[in-house]
């Protein structure tokens, strides 16, 4: 009798603009990340690492097939990758894998529609919200926390994308009624009166947020997967990309006396220091509450 070779299941976790130094720092105190650190301690740390390209698209592009930003062709973010390149989660897929993509995959540019169909990249599962805020998730909020709505809107920024203005079946104009929202709506709270649109207690329960949604669907995905079937399972979360808008009670978990200065600008005492620094600030007058929501999110990650 043959025995049939068990293949292993893999879960891939991506978090937007985490950096590792600043998980490193976070260990000084600022934060507790309990799950980070089980899975750093059970497995193996990358401590000289350097991405191929420091945009988004292209890094999650060479991720994807292995390949430099010249030779998949994606430069810049607004370039979409195209689907007939070999990727690894392909790879899996036709050997046998479910693969599923949760959250933000960001191969094809946000402007290229709020509804991206990643299928075609080797998924065969999708459930996407990506920094954009349209499209599954928005509408998920909308039939299911419709009370909510109004404040979910607030968070989108990127309302020039052309979908937008005709958004959904109905084809009605959101891109309007974001912008009012936005214009008058009240970032600030009694317990954080400093935010700002740029960083700010989330506006809804936790339950409601990308990060929640992107768990509830992996954890479905991984529910479901027959048990004699290896699965890859694609967990790629928005947050703490900015703006920086964790939920209140993760706030209140970092202690601002406990976050680190900025590096001083080192083209304020520079002579040769290009003159369109000269008028750039250096330091943000707000860099504490930024940096408090910023490590805020990451607080007890899945």
């Amino acid at each position: 009798m043959v025995q049939k070779k068990q293949f292993p299941n893999i879960i891939f976790f991506m978090v937007d603009q985490l950096a590792a130094k600043w998980l490193e720092i976070s260990e000084t105190g600022i934060c507790n990340l309990p799950n980070i650190q089980r899975l750093k301690a059970s497995g193996t740390s990358f401590s000289n690492a350097i991405t191929s390209n420091p945009v988004c698209c292209a890094a999650r592009s060479t991720l994807a097939t292995g390949l430099t930003s010249r030779g998949h062709g994606v430069l810049e973010n607004g370039y979409q990758l195209d689907p007939t390149l070999p990727t690894f989660m392909r790879t899996l897929q036709e050997s046998g894998w479910r693969t599923g993509a949760f959250g933000k995959v960001h191969l094809n540019p946000h402007f290229g529609g709020l509804y991206p169909d990643y299928h075609r990249y080797g998924f065969d599962v999708t459930h996407i919200t990506e920094d954009a805020r349209g499209g599954e998730w928005l509408d998920w909020v909308e039939s299911e926390h419709p009370q909510h709505y109004q404040a979910v809107l607030a968070i989108i920024w990127p309302t020039e994308i052309p979908e937008y203005a005709a958004y959904s079946r109905d084809k009605r104009n959101l891109r309007d009624r974001i912008k009012t929202i936005r214009q008058n709506f009240d970032w600030t709270t009694s317990e954080f009166p400093n935010s700002t649109p740029g960083a700010y207690a989330l506006p809804f329960p936790e339950k409601v947020s990308q990060t929640c949604w992107i768990t509830m669907h992996a954890l479905n995905f991984l529910r479901e997967t027959p048990v004699d079937q290896p699965c890859y399972a694609h967990i790629s979360y928005v947050q703490p990309h900015s703006p920086f808008c964790a939920p209140a009670d993760y706030i209140r978990r970092i202690d601002p006396s406990t976050l680190p200065s900025p590096v001083p600008a080192e083209w304020e005492s520079d002579p040769h220091a290009p003159a369109y620094f000269s008028d750039k600030t250096p330091v943000k007058s707000n860099w504490q509450l930024i940096r408090r929501n910023y490590f805020a999110d990451p607080v007890d990650a899945p």
